[in-house]
């Protein structure tokens, strides 16, 4: 039988990557894997050190207190080993593929060989994950310490979900986990607090040198080797001697042991006596609807607030424009409702701490929440854009619907992009003018006041509303040109695929801005300079400075909108998928 599992594992993992190899003819594929290689190649291997060694995260040959790193690994070990215990699934369902329920569930096999088969399943990424984790710094374990570290834990969580819901049954539920665990783990703090208070490792830190690095990490770690803790420790310092160990025979014990204790959890899950085949399908089938509403919410299919209501009522002559920006709003209100409070709760949460700081004075308070108003509005400009996709991003699986209107496709393109222009506009007034106003109540520096001024206010307005457009209008090009780019896939992009596509979409981005907004700098500059020399300390000198760089990006807009609107009615989204 373990001969049947090695088989299906093996033929899957090939099978897999034949298929991700062949994807490769897309373009689409093709570019955002070379990227992702690229980005982890120039992260990551090129960055070698004077010996040819990867710097990586932790190099464990290059730190001197090596056995204090094994310690501290061990301590962590331990939390998430206890941890694994208060998470609150207690069904005892382990995800299993619709085809391996039909098949494994109803085959004359035992518990414990569909157990083994999960466990085998699930190697394929272990083996992933230790060979990226080797390539970015576990270079001391050499692959192998980690792929048995991962493979023993993997199976500790087996046997630690069916063991929550052999928990259940004798009626010790989610929060009586918890709160035993929170108990255990304040009971290890306390007693490793106790054992280390006479270590003086502030006093040690701030006499370390490279000198006596190696001795100073060997008195800290002399206090991890009491009886109590080494017990305690033993198991978690197994699965870290994996990761750190002093040579290849403390390798190859430490391997040997986690193949004791992997096998040891196993049995143990199979004894448990929890019928976890009818729980597994539940499961399987929770995390498959989990997967669908993601996919649902990236295509704009999923309402969050279904009770939202307009902001403002239709009329019967309405133009196109104002019906697009009726529509997307209603879809904001109920679709972005999250992003929406991304946006609002941080700066609330701030201005709540804020106004708590007794410590500091009224005018200081002032200027701490309105410098954090602007700098919000700055965040709000770049990432809002991104953040409202309520236009032809969400509209491109109906891109045949609108085209069947009565509309020229610039009108289209500028309805689409009404909505979300018209909201982020409106919260960036909100916040320079809140920003602003704050400031002129607080005592700041000569060299700040202008933030406080009427003029910096109008300015700001002035620029980051053509600016947000000109950002909706980059966005929605990609819908326009390159449709089945932006369209998610139904098919998992993970990997150098993925990283790829996030690296290619933000720099082309990134580049297409910068194109936008070099003509208004470069009118920008000269202006300044000629109206601060010939116009300074009249209110024509920042209409001057502002006005005309602010118009050539409005003339940009407009061409790119016709542009775009041009394209919009040529394009077949047919032939592009």
């Amino acid at each position: 039988m373990i001969a049947a599992f090695l088989i299906v594992t093996l033929q899957t993992l090939k099978n897999r990557t034949i298929s991700r190899i062949r994807r490769l003819k897309n373009p689409r594929y093709l570019l955002s894997a070379m990227a992702g290689a690229a980005y982890f190649y120039f992260m990551f291997l090129r960055r070698t050190t004077r010996h040819g060694k990867l710097p990586g995260i932790i190099i464990a040959s290059s730190i001197p207190g090596t056995e204090l790193a094994l310690d501290v690994t061990s301590l962590i070990m331990l939390v998430l080993l206890i941890g694994a215990w208060a998470l609150p699934e207690q069904s005892g369902g382990l995800e299993f593929s619709e085809a391996e329920i039909q098949f494994l569930f109803a085959a004359p096999i035992t518990r414990t060989q569909i157990l083994l088969y999960k466990f085998m399943r699930g190697f394929t990424g272990i083996v992933i994950t230790a060979i990226i984790m080797s390539v970015v710094g576990f270079r001391q374990a050499k692959g192998i310490g980690l792929l048995f570290m991962f493979g023993a834990f993997s199976a500790y969580n087996i046997m630690a979900a069916l063991g929550r819901a052999r928990l259940k049954q004798l009626h010790i539920g989610a929060l009586a986990r918890i709160a035993i665990v929170a108990i255990i783990y304040v009971g290890l703090s306390w007693f490793v607090t106790m054992q280390l208070k006479d270590a003086d490792i502030g006093g040690a830190l701030t006499r370390v040198g490279a000198k006596n690095l190696g001795s100073v990490t060997a008195a800290v770690d002399s206090h991890f080797h009491s009886p109590f803790i080494n017990t305690i420790l033993f198991v978690p310092r197994t699965f870290a001697s994996a990761v750190f160990p002093s040579d290849l025979v403390h390798l190859f014990v430490a391997c040997a042991t986690l193949v004791v204790l992997a096998t040891l959890f196993l049995l143990i899950a199979s004894r448990l006596n929890i019928s976890f085949e009818e729980s597994s399908i539940r499961y399987s089938n929770k995390r498959a609807q989990s997967r669908e509403m993601q996919q649902q919410q990236l295509r704009g299919m999923t309402v969050t607030w279904r009770r939202a209501k307009p902001l403002f009522r239709l009329g019967d002559n309405a133009r196109p424009e104002v019906a697009f920006i009726w529509k997307n709003t209603i879809s904001v209100l109920r679709m972005s409702v999250r992003n929406i409070l991304a946006i609002v709760l941080p700066l609330g949460l701030f201005g709540l701490v804020v106004s708590q700081l007794k410590l500091i004075s009224v005018s200081d308070r002032l200027a701490m929440a309105g410098f954090a108003t602007l700098i919000f509005s700055g965040i709000l400009l770049l990432l809002g854009p991104m953040m409202l996709k309520n236009d032809l991003r969400l509209d491109l699986p109906r891109f045949e619907v609108l085209k069947t209107y009565p509309l020229s496709g610039e009108t289209i393109v500028a309805g689409e992009i009404a909505a979300p222009l018209t909201l982020l506009s409106a919260a960036q007034i909100v916040f320079i003018v809140i920003g602003s106003t704050l400031l002129r109540f607080a005592t700041i520096s000569s060299s700040l006041q202008i933030f406080a001024t009427l003029e910096f206010a109008i300015i700001a307005i002035m620029f980051v509303i053509p600016i947000c457009a000109a950002q909706l209008l980059i966005q929605n090009a990609a819908v326009v040109y390159y449709p089945a780019w932006a369209t998610p896939s139904k098919e998992d992009m993970k990997g150098f695929v993925a990283t790829g596509q996030r690296m290619l979409v933000l720099i082309c981005y990134l580049v297409v801005l910068s194109v936008m907004l070099l003509p208004p700098a470069a009118i920008f500059v000269p202006t300044f300079f000629f109206a601060g020399h010939y116009l300074k300390g009249t209110p024509v000198f920042a209409a001057l400075a502002t006005l005309v760089p602010v118009s050539v990006l409005i003339v940009e807009i407009y061409l790119a909108l016709k542009l775009l609107g041009a394209q919009f009615e040529s394009i077949d989204v047919s032939e592009e998928r």
